[in-house]
């Protein structure tokens, strides 16, 4: 099985900084970087490990805290496969999460760009 990197978009990344400002926190970019990849299809934290590593040296245990955090959050499943391994996917409230987020994104953008917003 072939598995795609998860690069942060400019949009991704203005997100982020949007939940960091209400929301600081260790470990918010990698969290969304599982959310992202888990939009692509349910995948096990193995799996995530290879689509979320690069050199900036993300570990396994880092891999399988995101899953447990989102999980707890109810932003990802465990998938019953029947097999040992966890297999997780995005939620229906993740996914809505997402798309919200993405929608403020975009109104955030056009507000820039129209320079509506400034106080």
């Amino acid at each position: 099985m072939s598995l795609r990197r998860v690069v942060l978009t400019e949009e991704d990344n203005a997100i982020i900084e949007m939940g960091r400002a209400l929301f600081p926190s260790k470990g918010d970019k990698l969290r969304f970087k599982v959310m992202k990849a888990l939009l692509l299809g349910p995948h096990t934290q193995a799996e995530l490990y290879e689509m979320l590593r690069t050199e900036n040296g993300i570990t396994r245990q880092a891999i399988h805290k995101a899953c447990a955090t989102l999980k707890r959050a109810g932003l990802i499943e465990e998938v019953d496969g029947g097999s040992k391994r966890k297999e997780y996917r995005i939620s229906v409230l993740g996914k809505k999460l997402l798309g919200f987020l993405y929608e403020l994104q975009r109104e955030r953008k056009a507000m820039e760009v129209t320079g509506e917003g400034e106080v």
